[in-house]
């Protein structure tokens, strides 16, 4: 602070901090207020004006604030208190009068539109939908609350179509401007400003009315149908593999195209999407110890898991794997049931982010251990599924 005078970028900075400093449950609407941040901004500057030359100021309104409002005001002198170290000024009762107006209209106006309150629907975006999206979710998950939102997973294909047609926002670290769609631009490991500016939308979306359709039951039952009998297919035919440890990246692809469809021509289809898929980004996860390949095919005609390990529980030593010491195999019939099959296998998706133990378990060579921590996978996310019919 320069002469007590304020960059753009430290005025913006010290808004910042005074609202954190104000604190309550509602810091972030705080801080998604324009009309507070602007109003605290052009504040600022005159006000340090005043206290460089020692000039006082008169708030008539300085009782009534103290005398109505007793918990904001209080809540602004801890904001004067940090004024004061910021400048060596003191900040009188007057000052902190006016600090209590801005703040206390920008409380008014959070109550006002938490008067009408919803959930919203938020759909996380990556090349397949339930890969490096179902990861970003997980994240996302573990920082928003269930009663704010609901997080799906989609690739970018369903973007318009009717399997996203109650999405409100998208979030995605790929560029969706082409799609004409609201979303948040983040990286995949969302960082602390993605999660402000995610939890500014949600706050947004929050208190705008959405249309719904009367339920129709038996569309919901037929639904919850589909969904049990995918599961049951998944679970039938979850294989887990076992290849030599010097095997290549290539070779692994080949292997499994090989084991997964029912052709020649089917495997070499897979083949080549699966490494389409790596070359978007790769799916080797060294932190977890796992690759994790993905991908929508039609060499496949039903929902798809395996595992793959080495033998003897070794790790794969092709230095492409990066010390791996499993892979995860999902994939994705392109049909009818795309957001069907893309949601139950970012359920395992997301599991491998949020679970070690599960982590742990694929990297073992116990095929029905495997399927029945699945099962146990599959079967809470059907009762999640159910739970949020509308």
């Amino acid at each position: 602070m320069s002469g007590f005078t304020l960059s753009d970028e430290e005025a913006l900075d010290l808004v910042d901090q005074m609202i954190d400093t104000f604190g309550t449950d509602y810091v972030y609407e705080l801080k998604c207020d324009e009309v507070l941040i602007h109003g605290l901004l052009v504040h600022l500057q005159p006000t340090l004006f005043r206290l460089k030359n020692d000039m006082h100021i008169y708030n008539p309104l300085l009782e009534d604030i103290q005398k109505e409002y007793p918990d904001i005001y209080e809540r602004c002198k801890a904001v004067g208190s940090l004024l004061e170290k910021k400048t060596g000024f003191h900040i009188n009762d007057a000052e902190v009068g006016y600090l209590a107006t801005h703040f206390g209209a920008a409380m008014v106006r959070i109550s006002k539109k938490k008067t009408y309150s919803r959930k919203v629907s938020i759909g996380i975006v990556c090349a397949s939908g339930f890969g490096i999206a179902c990861l970003m979710l997980t994240k996302l998950s573990n920082k928003l609350s269930d009663s704010a939102c609901f997080l799906h997973a989609f690739g970018q294909e369903e973007i318009g179509t009717d399997a996203a047609s109650d999405v409100d926002f998208y979030v995605s670290s790929m560029d969706l401007s082409r799609f004409g769609v609201d979303f948040v631009y983040v990286s995949p490991l969302i960082t602390a400003k993605d999660l402000a500016q995610i939890q500014c939308k949600v706050e947004e979306y929050a208190h705008i009315p959405k249309s719904t359709a009367n339920s129709d039951i038996t569309h919901q039952l037929d639904a919850i149908t589909s969904v049990s009998q995918i599961i049951k297919s998944i679970l039938h035919n979850y294989r887990l593999m076992q290849f030599d440890e010097d095997i290549t990246f290539d070779q692994m692809l080949e292997q499994i195209s090989l084991h997964m469809t029912l052709s020649a021509k089917r495997a070499h289809q897979l083949h080549m999407d699966l490494q389409n898929r790596e070359d978007l980004a790769s799916q080797i996860i060294p932190e977890l110890g796992i690759c994790l390949l993905h991908c929508r095919t039609t060499s496949v005609n039903e929902a798809a898991v395996a595992t793959a390990v080495p033998f003897e529980n070794n790790r794969f030593n092709d230095p492409y794997f990066k010390g791996i010491a499993a892979c995860v195999i999902l994939l994705i019939p392109r049909d009818d049931c795309a957001k069907i099959n893309a949601d139950l296998l970012g359920s395992v998706s997301s599991s491998l982010a949020s679970d070690e133990s599960f982590v742990s378990l694929v990297k073992q060579s116990d095929e029905e251990a495997v399927r029945n921590q699945l099962a146990e996978i599959l079967k809470d996310h059907l009762s999640s599924y159910v739970a949020h019919l509308d």
